[in-house]
């Protein structure tokens, strides 16, 4: 059996979670090993397992026979042709960064890679901001992903507000995971420009030349009736706040990866899946 018990669409996958998740009887259960034993009409779900890439950069068509055809694959920089929104910003103009499967990874493990230019980074948005902290409406997110140098990588991993600067500007509205060079790690989350920040005291190690090596899975639910939240890593709780006033609920969001590199190397950032579910 593959990773999902059922697949019933390539890249949107509206079944039974991807086993080994924290997601369990549709009533998420932080820090659990189960999956979803229930879905149907009582879920709005998001879930991508990333057997598939394919990215295109810069030009929207190219011509064929005569005929402008649009270019794009799941990943793409020109807004609304492909899956996800691509931002990169490159040092040299060379155009070295890549989005990937990663080879020998086993069960599908999308690579973000960086060019080699210090400051040089990669940020995918799914296109269309498709969740809202909504009351009554619970959410769940959870993913699993490992970072190729800790010491030299700024990575965000959550959802945010359309941007197409996440490491640059944060934006007013997000909330997910930051990891600053393994010195300043957060759970953080911001509403219209207002923060709270959590640290974490998780201990990283870079994953190096080993697809998806020491992975760690980051999840986080927030309950819709008053705005608690809870997130963990490797299903421990690490941080919470009781109705929060931080929480962005005044904007619709959508997931984003993003990688920044500090040194001259081309680092990585490796996703093994993402899920995210809310009650409808």
């Amino acid at each position: 059996m593959n990773k999902y018990n059922v697949i019933i669409a390539v890249g949107v996958v509206v079944a039974f979670g991807v086993i080994g998740s924290m997601f369990v009887n549709a009533q998420w259960t932080p820090g659990s090993a189960e999956s979803v034993g229930k879905l149907s009409s009582d879920f709005s779900s998001y879930v991508d397992d990333f057997y598939v890439a394919g990215y295109i950069a810069n030009a929207a068509v190219t011509n064929v026979g005569g005929l402008a055809v649009l270019k794009g694959g799941k990943f793409s920089e020109v807004a609304d042709h492909s899956e996800w929104l691509v931002s990169v910003t490159d040092g040299d103009g060379d155009g070295l960064e890549t989005i990937t499967i990663a080879d020998n990874g086993g069960s599908g493990w999308l690579e973000i890679k960086t060019n080699n230019k210090a400051a040089d980074d990669v940020e995918i948005q799914k296109n269309g901001e498709s969740f809202a902290f909504t009351t009554s409406k619970d959410l769940w997110f959870e993913t699993k992903i490992a970072i190729d140098d800790v010491d030299q990588d700024l990575v965000f991993v959550g959802l945010t507000v359309a941007d197409t600067d996440v490491l640059g500007s944060f934006g007013n509205d997000f909330i997910g995971f930051r990891f600053t060079t393994n010195a300043a790690n957060v759970f953080i989350h911001a509403k219209n420009g207002t923060i709270t920040t959590n640290t974490l005291t998780t201990s990283w190690t870079d994953s190096g030349a080993t697809v998806g090596g020491n992975a760690k899975v980051l999840a986080f639910k927030v309950d819709g009736s008053d705005g608690d939240v809870w997130a963990y890593v490797d299903g421990v709780q690490v941080a919470s706040a009781a109705s929060s006033t931080t929480l962005p609920n005044d904007e619709a969001l959508s997931p984003v990866f993003a990688i920044r590199t500090a040194d001259t190397g081309a680092d990585s950032l490796f996703v093994d899946y993402l899920e995210i579910r809310q009650t409808r």
